[in-house]
């Protein structure tokens, strides 16, 4: 990886951008730094008039990052829609060798939205080029790329892979379009729990972490990682849902188990539970 021709003062000090993007990734393991790496030196070079800047979100900006259950989640945001010129190269690349022999390919979930639809008034913003699970779709709905809880995460710890500051060019984020798109990921949950709890154990600790960040962001205001916000309704939810948080958490890890029976019995509450926190909020 070659570094950024770019300086920034500490003090006395002169460190690269290098430096500082290579600390901001030192937990993930070795392959995958590399593999972040090439989309940081690559990009650019395959669609350069269309990109403005690239940015890793979620987990490992959180620092919660888990090699077995963690994606690696990037937004690159476009000056304009991509041509079908540059969405040819885009999937070429994506197709070729260096991304392919990657094993975190298949964890790589990366947005392309346009920066004058950047700020989506819910979860589910303008449609935009989105890769995930080896497919590139253009114009996918739905996608995190406008959705003001990933923005407000890249604000708060988002680490820049290229280009400039997010602070420079994301639009004005009011509490109440965090909030309505809180409320589309708590729709979305509510339509699907039932099917999903009755599936697996990483689908029952999915439903119970992410019902965990819509209660702590309502309470707290702020966003946070999934095992973050779990451990804080640990000692913050009603004594009769704490189980559930305590299931999530000895589970996280490590989902290789039985349903959950209880869980199952016991889940339908807890929804209905963060749904009363939109009323005061």
């Amino acid at each position: 990886m070659t570094p950024f021709p770019v300086y920034m003062t500490e003090g006395n000090k002169l460190i690269t951008m290098y430096t500082v993007f290579m600390s901001s990734i030192a937990g993930l393991p070795a392959s995958a730094q590399e593999f972040v790496g090439h989309i940081r030196d690559d990009l650019p070079t395959i669609i350069p008039d269309a990109l403005l800047g690239t940015y890793i979100h979620g987990s490992i900006a959180y620092g919660d990052f888990a090699e077995h259950r963690s994606d690696i989640d990037i937004i690159a945001v476009l000056k304009r829609p991509l041509s079908i010129a540059e969405l040819k190269k885009l999937r070429e690349w994506i197709e070729g060798p260096i991304m392919q022999a990657s094993p975190w390919i298949k964890k790589l979930e990366m947005d392309f939205p346009v920066l004058a639809t950047l700020i989506a008034d819910s979860k589910y913003g303008a449609p935009a080029t989105h890769f995930q699970d080896g497919t590139l779709d253009d114009m996918e709905a739905g996608t995190d790329g406008s959705n003001p809880i990933a923005w407000v995460g890249i604000l708060d710890c988002g680490i820049t892979l290229y280009g400039p500051d997010p602070k420079e060019f994301v639009p004005e984020i009011t509490e109440e379009k965090v909030i309505s798109a809180q409320k589309g990921e708590y729709d979305l949950l509510v339509k699907c729990y039932d099917d999903w709890m009755r599936q697996d154990t990483w689908n029952q600790v999915y439903v119970i972490t992410n019902l965990c960040r819509i209660a702590y962001y309502l309470s707290e205001k702020k966003i946070a990682s999934k095992a973050t916000a779990t451990k804080w309704c640990l000692d913050h939810v009603p004594e009769v849902h704490q189980h559930l948080m305590t299931f999530a958490l000895e589970h996280i890890d490590n989902t290789d188990f039985s349903l959950s029976d209880k869980v199952i019995a016991t889940l339908p509450a807890f929804v209905q539970y963060v749904g009363t926190l939109f009323t005061n909020s």
